[in-house]
């Protein structure tokens, strides 16, 4: 599962991390820094527009609707698990046409130790930009952008932390993934980002809280060791 992220990059770093022919949708005044981006908040996601590699704020979580529940408004699927994506019938809709690059600086993850649950921040090496393979839609006809995170088995340093991890896109192939002309038939092999290395360690308790966004959130914590008791 992927439900707390780090965007950290001013609009200006990633236009220049793409490429100036970047269609930006986004106005400086609406587009913010966060430290603890939670689901139903928005994250910049780069999609095809007419064919153009355009740069939009999307509200993360598609709509109950969407699934063909009664409530409109309601936020769910935050996240789309990888193995099963093509065989759920909303999600392979959305794979063929509507696959998106979401952007960010990492995100967190809950370890369980000793009936606790202890945050860890996961990012790569210099905090650069990770380009996550997800989903997007309109909350209702005509209506705002959202998107959905793609999630997979995690790689073999992550998984005593927890079970998923997001689905991060290899960086030569991320025009591909957006192409609507091309379906991926098996996208974890022909998309997955296996060179990347990804550095993690505990931070404060504080990113608990949804409400809390700041700097220190991707503080490291210290762990001090236990001294000899004999």
């Amino acid at each position: 599962m992927c439900c707390r992220c780090v965007q950290a990059k001013p609009l200006e770093e990633i236009i220049r991390w793409w490429s100036e022919k970047l269609k930006v949708l986004i106005s400086i005044s609406d587009f913010r820094i966060s430290y603890n981006v939670s689901p139903g908040q928005h994250m910049p996601v780069i999609f095809s527009q007419g064919g153009a590699a355009s740069l939009s704020l999307m509200k993360w979580g598609l709509p109950a609707g969407f699934q063909g529940k009664d409530k409109e408004h309601d936020f769910v699927s935050f996240n789309a698990r990888i193995e099963t994506i093509l065989q759920k019938k909303t999600f392979s809709q959305l794979m063929r046409a509507q696959r998106c690059i979401v952007l960010c600086s990492g995100y967190y993850e809950w370890k369980k130790e000793g009936g606790k649950s202890i945050p860890y921040f996961i990012h790569s090496k210099g905090m650069q930009i990770m380009p996550l393979g997800g989903l997007w839609t309109e909350e209702s006809p005509g209506g705002p952008l959202c998107f959905t995170a793609i999630t997979k088995n995690p790689r073999r340093n992550l998984a005593e932390i927890h079970d998923r991890m997001p689905f991060l896109l290899a960086q030569d192939k991320l025009d591909k993934w957006m192409d609507s002309r091309y379906f991926p038939v098996n996208p974890e092999d022909e998309f997955s980002d296996h060179k990347t290395q990804l550095d993690y360690y505990q931070v404060s308790t504080n990113v608990n809280s949804t409400k809390y966004d700041f700097p220190d959130c991707i503080e490291k914590v210290e762990i001090a060791e236990q001294g000899e008791l004999f």
